[in-house]
């Protein structure tokens, strides 16, 4: 008997978009999963929030709620990824915060993410090194 093993698929995750029609049509047409992240996922890690199997645990409450739109990638590799950029663009998708998931950031609570990926943008606009 053979076994199986199933690889994972790539993934979208999309933090507080508004609008994601267009997301959802590249997502199809490509052939990756899209799953949505709101306000009550904030403790989940996001790894779990992706899809990725692990023993994962709840984090604790967030500081905040007020978090910018954000996309995660995973399981994308680096043709799969510079194709998606490129589609977003071409599609006018325009999202502040983008990330991929790492073996690092996998565990860390959705809020912890978006946290850090904020402090990150905003010194890239203010032409700080980090």
């Amino acid at each position: 008997m053979k076994a199986h093993i199933r690889t994972p698929r790539p993934c979208v995750l999309a933090y507080g978009l508004q609008d994601s029609a267009a997301l959802c049509r590249i997502c199809q047409k490509e052939g990756f999963d899209l799953f949505a992240a709101g306000p009550q996922d904030l403790t989940t890690p996001l790894g779990k929030l992706c899809g990725v199997p692990g023993s994962y645990q709840q984090g604790p409450a967030p500081r905040r709620t007020d978090f910018m739109p954000a996309l995660f990638f995973s399981e994308f590799s680096n043709a799969q990824l510079d194709k998606m950029l490129a589609d977003l663009k071409a599609n006018q998708i325009t999202v502040p915060l983008k990330a991929v998931l790492t073996a690092t950031n996998r565990i860390w609570p959705l809020s912890e993410v978006l946290e850090e990926l904020e402090e990150e943008h905003a010194a890239f606009q203010n032409g700080e090194a980090r």
